[in-house]
């Protein structure tokens, strides 16, 4: 677990020095290093910071499926509405940078309504 919480200040290191890839190296290395069947249930937090710099650092190299699957993952997972809503805002930018204005306008919708914020019309 220690192993696991050093790769994500090194991720962060990486990140800070616009080295994304080697980011996603040492974030992917992290999530490798714990427990599959209970990292979720034993390290949350971690499990979480990973999952969701992951994502974020998928989308800067330009992994748009790995980003996909990790947020989604986190959006699974979060706890606050602020990790809601930061997942919502990456899924936005994955569907722009995809060309995926349809898909965006759907997943608008889908998360408006599930937030109950407002009804949308079809």
């Amino acid at each position: 677990v220690e192993l696991a919480r050093t790769n994500l200040e090194a991720s962060k290191f990486c990140e800070f020095r616009s080295a994304y890839l080697q980011s996603v190296y040492f974030l992917q290395k992290g999530l490798d290093l714990l427990d599959n069947q209970n990292k979720w249930s034993d390290n949350f937090d971690l499990s979480f910071a990973l999952t969701k710099s992951l994502a974020k650092m998928q989308f800067f190299v330009g992994n748009l499926e790995g980003c996909k699957t990790a947020n989604i993952e986190v959006a699974f997972r979060a706890k606050s509405f602020e990790s809601t809503i930061q997942c919502f805002l990456l899924n936005v930018d994955v569907h722009i940078a995809d060309d995926d204005l349809a898909g965006l306008v759907s997943a608008g919708r889908k998360e408006i309504n599930k937030l109950g914020l407002v009804r949308m019309p079809r």
